[in-house]
C-alpha cells in the first residue's frame, strides 16, 4: 500500500517535469512569455492571462497580434519569405497549462509549455479546489440563513 503512495505522489510531482513553473502574480502582471531560435531569427510570443490579448515579435518587430479568447490560436507570419505558424494551446483552464507550438515550413520546430506554479501539483491543487468549495458553500449556506432570519 505505502508503496502505490510512493508510486502517485511520484507522478503528481513529475508531472510537468519539462513545463516551466511560473509565479502567479508574475503570471497576471507580465503574462506568458515563450522565445524561441531559429535561423538566426529570435521569436518572441507573449500572451495575457488577464486580457486574452498575443502579440507575436521577430527580433524585436511585431509581426502578429490578435486577442484570443479560445483554447487554441494560430499566428501566422512570413521572415525572408518563409512561412511560420506559432499556436498557442491551452492546454488545462484549471491548471493554467499553456504550450507554445512553432511551425517552420508546415514542419514542427519546437514546443515549450508554462503553467503556473500554484496548479502545478495536481494533488495538491484538487485540495484546495475542494477546500474553496467547501468554504464557498459554507459562506452561502450560513449567509442565505442569515438574510433569512432578518424576514423572519
Amino acid at each position: 500500500m505505502n508503496n502505490n503512495s510512493a508510486i502517485k505522489q511520484n507522478e503528481d510531482e513529475t508531472d510537468h517535469q519539462d513545463v516551466e513553473k511560473i509565479g502567479g502574480r508574475a503570471l497576471l502582471t507580465k503574462g506568458f512569455n515563450f522565445k524561441f531560435n531559429t535561423e538566426g531569427h529570435e521569436v518572441h510570443a507573449w500572451g495575457s492571462a488577464k486580457s486574452g490579448k498575443e502579440k507575436v515579435y521577430v527580433d524585436g518587430k511585431l509581426v502578429s497580434s490578435k486577442w484570443s479568447f479560445t483554447k487554441k490560436s494560430l499566428h501566422t507570419f512570413t521572415v525572408n519569405n518563409i512561412s511560420y505558424e506559432l499556436e498557442f494551446n491551452m492546454v488545462s483552464l484549471l491548471t493554467g497549462e499553456l504550450h507554445c507550438i512553432l511551425i517552420r515550413k508546415g514542419v514542427h520546430v519546437e514546443t515549450q509549455k508554462q503553467v503556473a506554479k500554484f496548479t502545478a501539483n495536481k494533488r495538491l491543487m484538487k485540495w484546495r479546489i475542494f477546500l474553496w468549495f467547501v468554504i464557498g458553500f459554507a459562506f452561502g449556506f450560513f449567509g442565505i440563513d442569515k438574510i433569512m432570519s432578518l424576514f423572519a
